[in-house]
């Protein structure tokens, strides 16, 4: 009579073959989800700083010739443009009225801060900077009341036209993810770079 051997259970050493094909699945399904949450958070990161750049042009295409704005709730400055200033790793909404310089041609701008820090907290690991490869200095973009018309500038403090582009780097710190914002003053527009 043939005997037939009954399992009844796996062995030990199946069990941690088994625990280590999990162990070593799983880790990298952790890595996987942890770049595509940092990979999220830098599209809407991205997609905020392109929300509030258009903000900025809508704010002055729809102001009238009109428009002013109460400061300290007793005076009123007359508002002719609207810009976003890249602050360090900030960013924040001004609106500036128009001062022209005599003789020079130059049309300068005084600014005043309407909301300041609009980077919001969830993005603590994001960083907003001027990209490093520009010949220039460019501290924000400023659109003309009504027209929306781009112009871009160094110093906030007199605002004047610098150069046509302006590429803003969007990184995730620690990593090499990163998308690229360009303002074109001379096509007058905004778009995403792929890097």
């Amino acid at each position: 009579m043939k005997w037939i051997k009954q399992n009844k259970g796996i062995s030990f050493l199946e069990l941690i073959v088994v625990i280590a094909i999990v162990a070593v699945l799983g880790s990298l399904s952790i890595v996987g989800l942890v770049r595509f949450r940092q990979t999220a958070l830098l599209k809407q990161a991205a997609r905020e700083v392109f929300a509030s750049t258009e903000l900025a042009r809508n704010k002055a295409r729809n102001s009238s010739l009109s428009t002013s704005k109460k400061v300290n709730s007793v005076l009123e400055a007359k508002v002719d443009a609207y810009a976003l200033v890249f602050e360090g790793d900030n960013y924040a909404l001004y609106y500036c009225d128009k001062a022209s310089s005599i003789g020079s041609g130059v049309d300068d701008y005084i600014c005043n801060v309407e909301t300041a820090n609009l980077k919001q907290l969830i993005y603590s690991d994001i960083s907003i900077e001027v990209d490093e490869g520009s010949s220039y200095d460019c501290q924000g973009v400023l659109f003309e009341r009504v027209s929306g018309n781009m112009r871009l500038f160094s110093d906030i403090g007199a605002v004047r036209t610098t150069k046509n582009i302006c590429d803003i780097v969007i990184s995730f710190e620690n990593t090499n993810l990163n998308q690229k914002i360009r303002f074109d003053a001379e096509n007058n527009q905004i778009s995403y770079i792929k890097l």
